[in-house]
This record gives C-alpha cells, sequence and structure tokens, in this order.
C-alpha cells in the first residue's frame, strides 16, 4: 500500500504507513521506503536523519543518502559517502548492485562540480559500461571528451580494465 501511495502521489499517507512498517520491522528494505516517502514529501532532511540513524550499510541506502546530500547542497559528505576511505573509486558496496551506475553517475557529477573532469570522464566512462541505456551518462562522458565510445556502448571498458 506504500508505493500504492507514493505511485498515486500521496506522500503524506505514504509517510504514515511507511513510519508504522518501518517501527515494526527496522529493516534496510523499510528504511528504503520510508526515506524515499520522507524525500517525496518534502522532508529531505528528515529523509537524510532516518538514514543516518539506521545506518547505512546497503548500496541502496548509502546511495539514497548520498543522493539526497546532493541535492541539499551537501557535496562533500555527498562524495565522501560514495568513495572508498583510501582513494577516489567507488565504494566497494556498489560493486554488482543495481545502484553501481547511478552511484558512478553521481561521483562524476560531483567530481565534475569541484572541476576534476579528467575523474569525473572515468566515472561517467565506468556507468556508460555497465549500463550503456542510460543515455544522459553517455553525453555526459563525450561532452567531458570521452572517446573509444563504440567499444563502451558494447560494455567494453578499454580504458579502465586492469587485464
Amino acid at each position: 500500500m506504500i508505493e500504492r501511495c507514493l505511485h498515486h502521489f500521496e506522500y503524506s499517507d505514504a509517510v504514515t504507513l511507511a513510519e508504522v512498517y518501518y517501527d515494526q520491522v527496522k529493516s534496510d528494505s523499510a528504511c528504503v521506503l520510508f526515506a524515499r516517502a520522507l524525500y517525496l514529501h518534502g522532508s529531505r532532511d528528515q529523509a537524510c536523519d532516518l538514514i543516518e540513524k539506521h545506518g547505512y550499510t546497503s548500496a541502496e541506502l548509502r546511495y539514497l543518502l548520498s543522493r539526497f546530500l546532493y541535492e541539499l547542497k551537501n557535496s562533500q559528505r555527498a562524495m565522501a559517502l560514495l568513495r572508498n576511505s583510501n582513494g577516489s573509486d567507488l565504494h566497494s558496496c556498489f560493486k554488482g548492485s543495481d545502484q553501481e551506475p547511478f552511484a558512478h553517475s553521481l561521483l562524476a557529477s560531483l567530481m565534475k562540480e569541484t572541476g576534476d573532469k579528467r575523474s569525473a570522464s572515468k566515472q561517467y566512462h565506468k556507468s556508460v559500461v555497465i549500463a550503456p541505456i542510460l543515455w544522459s551518462n553517455v553525453k555526459n562522458y563525450c561532452d567531458l571528451g570521452g572517446d573509444d565510445i563504440r567499444a563502451t556502448l558494447h560494455g567494453y571498458d578499454i580504458l579502465h580494465d586492469n587485464k
């Protein structure tokens, strides 16, 4: 019913139902649902607080928190959540997850904003390799001077594979 409320723009009801559900089960999936309902209802700060309190060990929660922080103009914290603690690459929790291409894209957007266009291009490239159907990432990669796009669109990471 929560998803139906969200689908039909009944955000207030979705928040109420999601809060009750989350209080009962305290699972990652319930937290995601509650955070999405809060976000769509316009309560972005509350959505961030919820995920911070719950914890963000899953790729989905880490991505959501990063995305919400990005939209709240807290780019530094968003970037820190997306990256591994010891480097500039994507956090290991994203590897193989549904969120991986989107996390690469968000990290690229953050890098582009800070003026690190070379690293941004690499992240867009990685996103395109994983999900070439995300056309905005293909465009952003090309806009930053990316090349070898034909191989990339077929899922080959010629530029970054260490094979």
